[in-house]
């Protein structure tokens, strides 16, 4: 909201959040990548790494990607992506699930869920027993 990217989604006088949290889920990304660079970095070279990320920083890299032309595409003339192959779907206790697939993949295996989210007081809150 801060940097202005909220404004185009308001009504001209007050800021609209985003329908997804790009600035949020953005920085998140790039301060793992970063992490991962860091440690690959520190077993290639040695020593230790600093890596520092910012929210406003990664709205400014945002805003300046530019907005796509999307004339005549939906009702709301916004070009809509096709995530056909990042969505999954799974069947749970709140019915069917679709959901965003994690990404990317260590020695060719992907990241996946193996279960539905509980339900709210399905599992006891306790501490694992150490080993």
């Amino acid at each position: 909201m801060a940097s202005g990217i909220a404004h185009e989604n308001g009504d001209g006088l007050r800021p609209s959040p985003l329908p997804a949290q790009a600035l949020d889920h953005g920085t998140g990304y790039l301060a793992a990548f970063g992490a991962v660079a860091a440690l690959l970095r520190r077993a290639a070279e040695g020593g230790s790494w600093h890596v520092e990320v910012s929210l406003a920083r990664t709205a400014a890299w945002l805003d300046e990607l530019g907005r796509v032309d999307g004339a005549g595409i939906d009702g709301a003339g916004v070009r809509q992506p096709r995530v056909d192959d990042l969505l999954a779907t799974m069947d749970s206790p709140f019915g069917t699930l679709t959901y965003v697939t994690p990404p990317g993949a260590i020695d060719g295996t992907r990241p996946h869920w193996t279960s539905p989210p509980p339900r709210q007081g399905e599992h006891a809150a306790a501490w694992a027993p150490s080993s």
